[in-house]
Formats: structure tokens, sequence, C-alpha cells
């Protein structure tokens, strides 16, 4: 509706008078109109739709009266309200004419201004709404114009829409069961993913485990670099599993990137590394353009960067059959402390058409479906690295054509942390040294050469062997020698060990420069032939940080660095624990591998451990009153037979004594929500299977707390240590022990007999029992009672062992006063046991 403003007419023939109503006025929202007489007003009223008329009395010509009376009678104008102003009369009389003539009320001068604007606001108000009502009025009228014109097109369809509205619940119908079969696909998806989740994961948990251990070993270098390549592929492994099923969550846009610290020369190398042996299978060179210029230190998310950079360098691989692959880094920008850097993945293979790519981005899509069937793969790699790219602030893009290869480039923002200069020369004469780069790949000759160039140094670079043999002669017969020649083991013709031979034999050469062996080979036996011939080895591809430090290595300027790169074992992070050494845990463990990788991982900490290969055997272990069974922590797997960690961990809890023990999560599940799960369960923390040493270590750190040295313990220690030749002697007999099969249980230890009597004596099971009977947990009373039934067992204390029994029997049938019943005689029996052993101490102390 168009909302029109109200308008006020002043009649008046003074001038001043008119001016003084509008100050009054003004700060309504009004539109002010004006007349200076009765004639005018009457003109006035026949254009505009006053919403009230502040009429004067006394005017030449024609009155207020006579203009009022006109204006009433008038169709037209009949409806406008009249206020009379006037400082003539208030006699009835006069008032009674007023009205007569078409007035509405009175306002007398001289004007009280809120009076007048309160009545004018009135006014106003009731023409707003009467003007809404006229609105309202048009607009129902032409909606029930409407309404019957859609009736009539009602009646004409009506039998239509009843032939529809079937198709429609068969259409509906149809939909339902549709949907119901979409919601059962995405459950089973769901359950898919958790089961596949773990089926994976256990056994990489063994490859992971066992890989752990072996890089602990005396192992050769090539074995060591293997493995630690297996490390690396297992952890690559991990990642894309991980991607896979955080799938959903990157397409409901809550995977987060993380901004910690790293070197991009260690990502690259550990990138490369992982691809090298691939592209040494398939005779393609893979090479590293990265700016030396670059600072050490950034601050941004190298696992999602080295998980982009491997899927498309492993398509690179995938469709390249020939030629070359260059993972290129370079600056962009800088600006307000961030640092742009262009990535670049550049391949000589196959190409894809225009068409071809804009599929690529698509989930489950590849260029065609041949490709699936000759190169493998799900499709769903480009899409994680293009979202990947994205929630780091970047934009994935491909260049290619058909035959003449792909291009896949990136520009992502960093926080550089480290601002000094990377590769600065020791002495300024060393700028003076010559370098020979020999490759027959153009490409990997540019790299070195404005490598070296930019470290200072001088450099030429020829494409063969031949060419070096011909370079060096002129070089050094022009008194231009160079001083290191890094030579390409694969050339054509002549490879880079033949050249090597020829140079070391050509005494004409002066000075007789250093040889650097390039290549992407890990053969043991090629760097055997390379050691008696070349001064080093170099392993490509080669990155900035790993040629500087070659080259000062071999000039005996940095002692710290090797350039063949030996890969030192891995660091476990044991130093995390040293301060809890001797701690005791208990594993929950069923699987047999698992175990093993757990048990020798605690070991080389030097954890005590005690395995149980379920919930339920876990819990008879926590319970005994035995030292064994105080536990500094407890790592639990989470799907084990018999019973499974959740519920072991809630049974646990319920224990007043465990309500503190640290129960750590061992599972393989990773979905969204698993964590939750433990933790409410009562777990104190999570870690995921393959176990990473490092992470099971700090989160052990982080919850078992340092032993406190207890005083009472250490007397009694010492006192049987003072105590040794007694502790040899025959031990007397005791009421209700039965000795000979008391020591037949502990091996003959004598020592370690009175420690657990000793033991045996500050650790009631009454209580627990008790308690375990107050709150109708008969199974865990249950367990109490076998529990301690085994250490009476296991003590010679047939008496003890007996009532145990019965008691355990009583429980078992949640028989409460029988319980209760035989629970006195347990106790009595125990504290009479303890009694005596407590006075065969006081003798002895």
């Amino acid at each position: 509706m168009t909302k029109a403003k109200p308008t006020i007419l002043i009649v008046d023939d003074k001038p001043q008078n008119r001016l003084a109503v509008r100050r009054i006025l003004e700060s309504l929202d009004i539109i002010i109109e004006e007349a200076d007489s009765g004639q005018e007003a009457l003109r006035q009223v026949l254009h505009h739709d006053f919403f009230l008329i502040l009429m004067d009395v006394q005017m030449p010509e024609m009155n207020g009266f006579e203009t009022a009376s006109l204006i009433l009678e008038n169709y037209q104008t009949k409806h406008i309200p009249i206020i009379f102003v006037t400082a003539v009369s208030k006699e009835q009389r006069f008032v009674h004419q007023g009205y007569e003539s078409g007035a509405v009320d009175y306002v007398y001068k001289p004007l009280d201004p809120q009076i007048l604007r309160s009545k004018v606001i009135v006014f106003r108000e009731l023409w707003i709404q009467r003007l809404a009502h006229r609105q309202s009025s048009a607009a129902l009228a032409k909606l029930n114009e409407q309404l019957i014109n859609i009736s009539k097109t009602l009646k004409v369809t009506n039998s239509k829409l009843r032939h529809e509205i079937k198709d429609h619940e068969r259409t509906e119908l149809a939909l339902r069961a549709a949907r119901n079969e979409a919601d059962q696909a995405n459950r089973a998806k769901s359950e898919f993913l958790a089961n596949m989740s773990h089926e994976i994961r256990t056994p990489l948990n063994g490859i992971m485990g066992m890989n752990y251990l072996v890089l602990q070993t005396e192992l050769s270098d090539q074995q060591r670099n293997y493995l630690h390549k297996i490390q690396m592929s297992s952890d690559s492994l991990l990642n894309i599993i991980n991607d896979i099923l955080d799938y959903s969550k990157i397409e409901a846009g809550k995977l987060k990137v993380e901004k910690v610290t790293f070197q991009l020369d260690s990502l690259l190398q550990n990138v490369t590394d992982l691809m090298a042996i691939k592209a040494e299978q398939k005779n393609i060179e893979l090479l590293v353009d990265c700016d030396p210029n670059i600072p050490l230190e950034l601050i941004g998310d190298p696992l999602r960067i080295s998980q982009i950079l491997m899927n498309l360098v492993g398509n690179a691989l995938k469709f390249t059959e020939q030629g070359e692959i260059v993972i290129s880094v370079k600056r962009s920008k800088s600006e307000n402390g961030t640092l742009y850097l262009y990535f670049e993945i550049r391949d000589t293979g196959i190409g894809i058409s225009h068409q071809q790519s804009q599929q690529l981005f698509q989930p489950f899509s590849q260029a065609d479906s041949s490709t699936t069937r000759k190169y493998g793969g799900t499709g769903l790699g480009l899409v994680i690295c293009a979202r990947l790219v994205a929630l780091m602030g970047g934009k994935l893009t491909l260049e290619s054509r058909l035959g003449t290869g792909s291009v896949f480039s990136f520009t992502l923002p960093f926080l550089r942390q480290n601002q000094k200069k990377r590769f600065q020369l020791p002495f300024e004469e060393l700028k003076n040294l010559r370098f020979l780069v020999v490759d027959d790949s153009e490409k990997a000759c540019t790299i070195l050469t404005s490598l070296l160039n930019s470290f200072g140094f001088q450099s030429l670079s020829v494409a063969s062997g031949q060419q070096a043999l011909d370079e060096l002669s002129r070089a050094s017969d022009n008194l231009q020698a160079y001083d290191i020649v890094l030579m390409d083991w694969k050339m054509p013709s002549m490879d880079g060990l033949t050249a090597s031979k020829l140079i070391k034999k050509n005494l004409d050469l002066s000075p007789m420069p250093f040889v650097i062996m390039v290549t992407a080979s890990t053969s043991e036996d090629l760097r055997k032939k390379s050691a008696k011939i070349t001064d080093g080895l170099l392993l490509k591809p080669v990155t900035p940080s790993l040629l500087f430090s070659a080259v000062m290595e071999l000039l005996g300027l940095n002692e710290d660095i090797t350039i063949q790169t030996v890969t030192k074992p891995l660091d476990l992070g044991l130093e995390q624990v040293a301060h809890i050494k001797g701690a005791k845990i208990l594993l929950v463990e069923d699987n047999e591998i698992n175990q093993e990788v757990a048990t020798e991982l605690l070991r080389l900490a030097e954890f005590d451990i005690v395995l149980a290969y379920n919930g339920q055997e876990a819990l008879q272990k926590l319970i005994q009153p035995l030292p064994e069974a105080r536990f500094d922590a407890v790592l639990m797997d989470c799907q084990m037979p018999v019973m499974d960690g959740y519920d072991a961990t809630a049974k646990i809890r319920c224990n007043p004594l465990f309500v503190n023990l640290p129960i750590i999560a061992m599972t393989a599940n990773a979905m969204a929500g698993d964590r939750e799960k433990c933790l409410s369960a009562g777990m104190s923390d999570y870690i995921s299977k393959p176990i990473i040493p490092p992470l099971l270590y700090a989160t052990l750190a982080k919850w078992i707390k340092v032993k406190q040295t207890n005083n009472s313990d250490d007397s009694a220690r010492v006192n049987l240590n003072k105590n040794e030749t007694i502790a040899l002697q025959a031990l007397p007999e005791i009421p209700g022990i039965n000795m000979s099969d008391a020591l037949m249980h502990v091996g003959g230890n004598k020592t370690l007999y009175r420690k657990l009597l000793l033991t045996f004596s500050k650790n009631s099971s009454v209580e627990k029992i008790r308690f375990a009977l107050s709150k109708g947990h008969w199974e865990d009373g249950e367990l109490y009672a076998h529990g301690l039934k085994g250490v009476a067992a296991n003590l010679g204390m047939t008496k003890m062992q007996n009532a145990a029994q019965a008691l355990e029997e009583k429980i078992k049938k949640q028989q409460l006063n029988a319980s209760e019943k035989a629970l006195a005689l347990v106790e009595a029996e125990e504290k009479r046991l303890i009694q005596s052993i407590l006075e065969y101490y006081d003798t002895k102390a």
C-alpha cells in the first residue's frame, strides 16, 4: 500500500498567525498548507485530502463559519474535520454556531502549543487509520475480484487436480521409499567407513609399530633408508585414510588447518623421498626448483601441504611415461608480514583436454572412464587437494593440453618465522670457487647452476660426460680450472661413473677437481662404486639446503652434515617419560600383534607391563589386593571380546578406588565422535591406532604422576634388607597358613613371600566387597571375592580361601543376607591373619 503523508490546512487572513501555528506544528511529521481567506480554503480542499483544517473565525469577505458551512455541504469535502481558532467569545451561543457550521472543536487564542499539538496528533492518527482502512478495503475488493476469478478457474481445473493428486500420492510414496533407501545407504556407508577404518588401522598399526622397533636396531645405511621410507609411506597412508574418512568434514566446511612452524626444505625432502623410488623405476627425472631466498622457517600447515604435493606429484608420475616432473616453489609477494609462495608441479605426461579438465575437480571423477581402468585411483585426490588449498587461502588451477603435459599450481600465504639469511658463505674467498654441472637434463642444469649462483659461487653447465672432459681440459689450459664437478650418473653415451674415472685419470688437470656424484638411485652397489671414484654422493632431487650442506661438508666447513644424508634413527621421544620409568601399566589388548607392538614400546621406556586380553580380565587384575594390582595407568583397547573397553571402563569407574586412575583409550576407530564416546565412557584420554610412539609417551607422561617416596614402605624395605639373614632362615608357623604350599607358589623366594604377607596386611578386600554389596554391584563383589580367594590360595591361607569361596558363591546367587554373613566370616579371618602377620613382623623388627 502507498503510504501518503498527512496534510493539514491553516486558514487565517493574518500571515503572523499562520506563521505562529506553523512553528507549533512543524515538529510533527506532516505537510502544512496555508490559505489566507475562505475562498482560498475552498479551492485547496478540492485538490488535497486534508486530515484537518485549522480555521480562523474572523476573516474579511467570508468568515470561518461561512467557509466551514460550504465545505460541509460539498460531498467530496464534508468528511474533513475543522477546528476553529478564535479569540472572539466562549459564549454558548457563539460556540453553538460554530458546531452548526461544521466544526468539531475549538481552540482559543492565545494558543497553548501542547494542547494544539495534542489535538492535531489525534486527528492525524484518525486520518492515517481511515486511509489504511480505505486502502485495505480497496485491496480487499481487488482480492475478492481475484478470488472470484480464481474460483472460476478452480472449477475448470478441479477435475484435473483430482487426477494429479492421485499421481502425486503415487510419486510421494515412491519418493518416501527412495528416501528410506538413501537413509539406509547412508547408514550403511557410515558403518562401512567405521569398519573400514578399524580394519585398515589394525594391520597398519602392526606395520608402523614393527617398523619403529626395527629402526631402533643396528642397520646398514641402505636398510635404514628403505625402512625410513616405509615409515613415511605408512604415515602418508594413515593421513590418506584420515582424509578419506574426514571427507564429510571437508564438505561441511568443518575441517580445520593448522598453523605451526615448519621448514619448507624438510617438507620437500620428505615428499620427494617418498616419490623418488617410483620415479626411478619409471626412469623419470624428479626435480625440485626451490627459491633459496625463501625463509628457513614458515608458519602454516605442513601436513596438508605435504598431502597436496604428494597427491599432485603422484598424479604426475601416474600419467607421465618419460621426461621429467618439476616441483617449483617461488616467492610470489610479501605484504604485512605475510609471505605468499607460488607452488607448481609441472610434468611432461599425456596431458588432458580443456573439456576433460572441467571434470577433474568433481568427486569420484577422472578424465574419462578408461583412466580408472588403466591407472587406478578413486577420483577423490584432486577434489581433496582443491578443497585443502581453498581452506588455506588459495586456489588450485590446471593448465594442460593433450600430449604436452600438465601444470598444477596454487599460491598460499605463510607467516615468516625466521628472517635470517639461510645460505651464507663463511669466507668471502669461497665466491671464487668454480663449479661445473654435468647433466643431460636442461632443466636440472638450470636449477643447479641457479642455486650455486645464488650461494655466491661461479658455475657453468654441460650436457654430457664428453663435454665435461673437454670443458675441464680447456679451463685448465686457460688457468681457469674448476674446483668442483657435480656429475649426473645416468647420461647417454657416457655415464657419470665413466666420466668421473676419466677425470681422475687426467693428470694434466691442475688442480684436480672434487667430483660429487648426483643420482636418484639408492643402489648399494652404486654407492660402493661411487665411493671408490668420486668425493661424495648427492641424492636427487636436490634441495637448496642439501646442496649447500654437501658443498660445505666437502670443503670441511660443516662437520655436522654428511653429503649422503644418511637417515638417522627415529626420535621416539623417550625423554618425555624418563621421569616416570618403572611406572606400572595395565595393557588391555586382544590382538597379538598389537600386544607385541605396545609391549615393546612400553619396555623401551622401561615401564612395568601387565597384560590383559579383555575388559573382564582387566577388572580381575585391578581388584587383586596384591602389589601387582597397583597400577599407575591403564591402556585400554576399545573393541575386544568378552567385555569391551567401554564397559570395562564404566565398571572400573564405579569403584571409588579407581576414580582417578588414568585410563587411556587405544582405538582404531577414527570417525567423528569416537573420541567423545571414549571420554563419555569415563576414559581419561584417547590415542588412535596406529600408535605413534612420541604421542603415546607424551600421553602417558601427561597422566602418570611421579611417585612419591613412601616412608613406611621404605622403612619396611630397609628392615628387610637389614635382616636379610632372617629372610633366608626358615619361616615360623603362622596359624591358618600352609607355609610349604605358599613357598611353592612363590618359587621358594622367602623374601618375596614376606613382602606379599606385608602387602596383604595393608590391603583389606573386605571394604571393597562391602561397598560393592551396598551399591548392589553384584558382579564387582563377585570379582573382589574371587580375587581374594586366589590371593589366599597363593599365600597358603586355606581357611581364608574357603571363606572367600563361600562368599563368592553367595554373591553369585545375589543372596544379600547370606552374603553379609559370609562376609563377616571373611572379615574375622582377615583380622586374625593380619594380627598374626603383624605380630610376626614385630618380633623380627
